[in-house]
């Protein structure tokens, strides 16, 4: 109940923080060009798209770079780079104000929003979505992944990568969003009492 509390709070607080929705997506090849976040960071903040270029897949001889976008006070974030970082990804954080603008322009619907946003390979990735289903994603066929905004897991879950108290995780699934508008569970999680 509590957790559910939470979830929507931080969601309707995220909502709020949006005050124009973008359809725009963006791409930029991070997985492979550690300078590609720079670029990247700075086309979002001039306002443009990232570039598009052909996403790679995440071997283990590759570093996975991947760009986040966080508020400065956000703890859960930090943990959550921490979990990826401890998976082999290389992160580059970025401290913004708000990130529904971020999230905008890299095409993530609004009922998607967590606490941070992130881009790997030109996949967003939203909110606490474990670095395993992340991996997966880079794998996925060429011809799903050309179908792909990102992955997304909704709101602030209990128990999820950066969000763990104790040995409780609430039931949460990591959302597969599509370029064509709609979403589909690409993971479920179930709950632990």
């Amino acid at each position: 109940m509590l957790s559910t509390t939470l979830a929507l709070l931080s969601g309707a607080s995220l909502l709020a923080a949006c005050t124009a929705k973008e359809s725009a997506t963006a791409s930029a090849t991070l997985a492979t060009d550690p300078h590609a976040a720079h670029k990247a960071q700075a086309n979002i903040s001039s306002g443009k798209s990232a570039p598009t270029s052909t996403s790679t897949s995440m071997s283990t001889s590759t570093v996975a770079y991947i760009e986040v976008w966080k508020t400065p006070t956000c703890g859960c974030c930090k943990m959550w780079m921490e979990h990826l970082e401890k998976e082999g990804f290389k992160v580059k954080a970025n401290d913004v104000q708000q990130t529904a603008s971020i999230r905008a322009k890299l095409g993530l619907p609004d009922d998607m929003s967590s606490c941070h946003t992130g881009l790997i390979a030109g996949f967003a990735i939203e909110g606490h979505v474990p670095a395993s289903e992340i991996k997966r994603l880079l794998a996925e066929p060429e011809s799903l992944r050309q179908q792909i905004i990102g992955l997304s897991v909704p709101g602030m879950p209990i128990g999820s990568p950066g969000m763990e108290m104790g040995t409780k995780r609430d039931k949460f699934d990591v959302m597969l969003v599509l370029k064509s508008g709609s979403h589909r569970v690409y993971q479920s999680y179930s709950s632990i009492t």
